[in-house]
């Protein structure tokens, strides 16, 4: 994958809890909802 998440020099990016797919909204902790929203 050429996701940022996904190569070791920013492994940092999941220690805070990203992930390939996320809510999208943080106020403390991750939430969202609605449809998904394909981003370039």
């Amino acid at each position: 994958s050429t996701l940022l998440i996904n190569q070791p020099q920013y492994a940092w990016l999941k220690e805070l809890g990203l992930r390939e797919e996320n809510e999208g909204v943080y106020n403390g902790s991750w939430g969202g909802q609605g449809e998904d929203l394909a981003m370039r």
